[in-house]
């Protein structure tokens, strides 16, 4: 593949030269300081609108006993409680951040993102302050427009698609976990694997690579009865040199 905005984009990924290994960033090739000459109007974000306009319905959830879904338990017994749940989530994933860092011009690449979650906190119960999130998440990107690679370098017309698959361990901390609704934060580390294939100006081509990342969460989780509860979250990942990855997700949490 020539030197051209897309064959640096795809080289981009097989090289790893933007990747974040464990809190520090890669030795990555030189890349000159540019001042963007033309920046694209993001669109209105639909997924992040409807983000925002369910966290502040979480928001003005009363603050009022759950209702008791267990039954009572005889006297001298102790009634079972959560140990574990099960999350499934889906939103909208966004590669801009990266793309604004080390291309001159791009179109906007988002796109939607699912995955299911895992939450452990053991015998203490659902109240425990402090947890742990297995997730395996889904995201698909693509864009298509006018790409540039460098300053000096001609505009290409072209299309890039992105394929990733993530798996990552997150300990979360929830803030007022006995409350009905509850913040929480956490800080994570993972591996995605990313297929990105490009076409344009007289080239095609793809490439795989899976890179380490850093994942930070922040959300608002709400207790809808004992054993079913929902959350809207976003995030930032940890790929690339200079900026970040980042997602819109809201979800359903089942407790077993």
């Amino acid at each position: 593949m020539r030197n051209g905005a897309l064959g640096g984009l795809v080289a981009l990924v097989s090289d790893c030269s933007i990747v974040v290994r464990l809190g520090r960033v890669c030795e990555i090739q030189e890349i000159r300081s540019f001042v963007p000459t033309l920046r694209m109007e993001a669109p209105v974000n639909p997924c992040k609108t409807a983000l925002i306009a369910a966290t502040f319905l979480i928001l003005a959830l009363p603050d009022s006993p759950l209702a008791q879904e267990t039954p009572v338990s005889s006297p001298g017994k102790i009634s079972p409680q959560s140990t574990w749940a099960i999350d499934f989530h889906g939103g909208t994933y966004s590669l801009d951040k990266l793309l604004d860092a080390v291309l001159e011009k791009h179109p906007s690449m988002k796109g939607p993102a699912g995955g299911v979650s895992f939450h452990i906190w053991g015998e203490d119960g659902p109240d425990r302050i402090f947890r742990h999130v297995i997730s395996l998440d889904y995201a698909h990107t693509e864009g298509k427009g006018t790409w540039k690679f460098e300053p000096e370098d001609a505009e290409e017309y072209g299309s890039v698609d992105a394929t990733m698959v993530s798996l990552t361990y997150s300990a979360l901390w929830h803030i007022f976990p006995t409350k009905r609704v509850n913040p929480y934060l956490g800080v994570g580390v993972g591996a995605q694997h990313w297929q990105v294939k490009g076409e344009g100006g007289g080239d095609n081509g793809s490439v795989a690579a899976t890179l380490p990342v850093l994942y930070f969460p922040l959300g608002l989780n709400a207790k809808i009865t004992d054993r079913f509860w929902i959350h809207a979250e976003t995030s930032l990942v940890g790929l690339v040199y200079k900026n970040w990855t980042q997602y819109y997700v809201g979800g359903v949490k089942v407790l077993f």
